[in-house]
């Protein structure tokens, strides 16, 4: 799988793309924050999104075990995520973001409340990871050189 996944990054140069920032949003997990910068939806972003999809496709099974992840102590939330990430999480679902991080519900609705100023960046680097337990990026598997 890293792979197929390394071929479709390699071919898209992302560290080539201005992405622009629109928002702070997050989702509770386990009692938790994980707050996100939303970033907006591209043509070329929605691109990647169906390549990616289009290259993982022969890979993907259903019943898959806390084995396939870092650490094989995955729990069952976490198993579920990955196996509907696809019909639940691409596509017309898809939510462009980065990750910023873990916080306290609460510390995270006072930034929400605060103005939010866009912003253009780019991304310096491109890795791919194996998940650990709540999806978290936990074993590198390959970066861009």
């Amino acid at each position: 799988m890293t792979a197929a996944v390394k071929k479709v990054l390699a071919a898209e140069r992302l560290t080539d793309l201005t992405l622009k920032a629109i928002g702070i949003d997050y989702a509770i997990w386990q009692g938790l924050a994980v707050t996100v910068l939303l970033v907006e939806r591209t043509p070329e972003l929605m691109q990647l999104d169906q390549e990616v999809i289009d290259a993982v496709e022969p890979f993907s099974v259903s019943g898959g075990t806390a084995e396939a992840f870092v650490g094989a102590d995955a729990n069952a939330p976490t198993i579920a995520w990955v196996e509907n990430f696809i019909p639940k999480s691409s596509g017309k679902n898809y939510i462009a973001h980065v990750t910023a991080g873990v916080a306290p519900p609460a510390f995270v609705n006072g930034l929400k409340a605060q103005p939010f100023t866009d912003f253009t960046f780019k991304p310096v680097g491109v890795a791919i990871y194996q998940l650990g337990n709540f999806g978290t990026a936990a074993k590198k598997l390959w970066q861009e050189p």
